[in-house]
């Protein structure tokens, strides 16, 4: 929809390249960009926005109405950095062996069975070491295809409800999060 412009290079907000007061470069919480989200009256009367045929014959169809997709923003997205949050927890703070690699094992063999159990097809194999979900710098984040991610959404809940306290707010909390995971991928297989 939107061309990418030097005076507007972003189809859903109002930021500026380049070092200007308003560069999509500011990535604090409170760069003056954040606040500049189009609106789409907004969008229609700017004289910049994209000369697509579309826009003018599709009544509401701005740059406003865009969004990311499914895999990119969720498989690749919040589920991998969720469920590998989820690992990191269970290896290295829930679980009772002392070397997270030994507490990994224990996840793999119950994640496994669930594989079986369930006849999943795309699913990680062979996991022996934590870089899986470990990283050298940053938070923990799951390496692999969409696909394997998508797969390990029911495996992680029984797991997770496995070995949790549920007694604790926060594995409640980890675990409704996880439910509605799952939930969210029996809509989308419809």
């Amino acid at each position: 929809m939107a061309q990418n412009h030097p005076h507007a290079p972003c189809s859903v907000c109002r930021c500026k390249g380049g070092s200007s007061a308003n560069s999509w470069k500011d990535c604090r919480l409170v760069a003056p960009w954040l606040g500049m989200l189009w609106k789409p009256a907004d969008w229609n009367i700017w004289e910049h926005r994209s000369p697509c045929d579309l826009s003018k014959h599709l009544p509401g169809l701005t740059a406003v109405a865009t969004c990311d997709d499914f895999m990119h923003s969720k498989y690749l997205g919040t589920d991998m950095v969720f469920l590998a949050s989820c690992l990191w927890l269970l290896c290295h703070k829930i679980l009772p062996h002392f070397l997270p690699l030994e507490n990994l094992k224990l996840c793999w063999e119950k994640t496994n069975a669930t594989y079986k159990e369930k006849k999943v097809t795309d699913r990680y194999r062979g996991v022996t070491e934590l870089f899986l979900f470990q990283r050298k710098r940053g938070g923990p984040k799951l390496k692999g295809r969409a696909s394997q991610v998508a797969s390990l959404a029911g495996p992680m809940l029984e797991l997770w409800q496995f070995y949790v306290d549920p007694e604790v707010l926060a594995h409640r909390q980890i675990k409704a999060w996880l439910k509605m995971n799952v939930f969210t991928e029996k809509i989308e297989s419809k």
